[in-house]
C-alpha cells in the first residue's frame, strides 16, 4: 500500500483506540447515555436530510411547473398574435360573438272550459327497439310480449328496466 493509505489507517487506528479507552473508562450510565445520544443524532440527521431533499424536490417541481405554464402562455400568446396577423392579411374581419338573446315567450291559446268533460285515454305504444340499450343483446319474445302487454319489463341479460312510454290523449 502507499504511504498515505498506511498513514490514514494508522491515524484511524490511533484515534479509535483513544476513543475506546475513553468510552470504556466512563461509568455504565454514561456509556448508555452516550449511545442513546449518538443514535438520536443519527436519526435527527436522517430526518433533516429527508426534509432538505423534500424541500429541494418541492422547489424543483414548482419551478418546472411555473416554467411550463409560462412557456405555454407565451406559446398561446404567439399563436393568437399570428392568427390575428393571418386574419388581417387574409382580409377577414373578426366576427364578434352575438350577445345572448333570451328566448321569446310564445303564448299558446289556453282554453278554460270548466263544464267540458275530457276523456283521457292512455295508449301504450310498443317499442320499436329490439335490442337492449345497455348490454346490446336482442330482446327475447318473452320480454317483447311483456313490453307490449304491461309496458315495462326487465332485460334478461343485464337486468335493465325497460319501459315503453305511454301516450295520453285527451278527447
Amino acid at each position: 500500500m502507499s504511504d498515505w493509505a498506511t498513514q490514514g489507517l494508522e491515524w484511524i487506528e490511533y484515534y479509535w483506540g483513544q476513543f475506546a479507552d475513553w468510552f470504556l473508562a466512563q461509568p455504565l450510565f454514561a456509556q448508555i447515555l452516550f449511545v442513546v445520544l449518538i443514535c438520536t443524532m443519527i436519526v435527527l440527521a436522517a430526518i433533516l436530510v429527508y426534509y432538505i431533499i423534500k424541500g429541494v424536490a418541492y422547489l424543483l417541481y414548482y419551478l418546472a411547473k411555473g416554467i411550463y405554464h409560462l412557456l405555454k402562455a407565451i406559446g398561446l400568446g404567439l399563436y393568437k398574435l399570428f392568427k390575428g396577423i393571418y386574419k388581417k392579411i387574409q382580409g377577414r374581419p373578426n366576427q364578434p360573438v352575438p350577445p345572448y338573446q333570451s328566448p321569446q315567450n310564445y303564448n299558446k291559446p289556453h282554453i278554460n272550459d270548466v263544464n267540458s268533460n275530457y276523456n283521457r285515454i292512455t295508449v301504450k305504444t310498443p317499442s320499436e327497439r329490439h335490442f337492449c340499450s345497455v348490454c346490446g343483446k336482442q330482446y327475447s319474445t318473452k320480454v317483447n310480449n311483456l313490453l307490449k302487454s304491461k309496458g315495462s319489463a326487465f332485460c334478461e341479460y343485464c337486468g335493465e328496466n325497460l319501459n315503453t312510454n305511454p301516450i295520453e290523449i285527451e278527447i
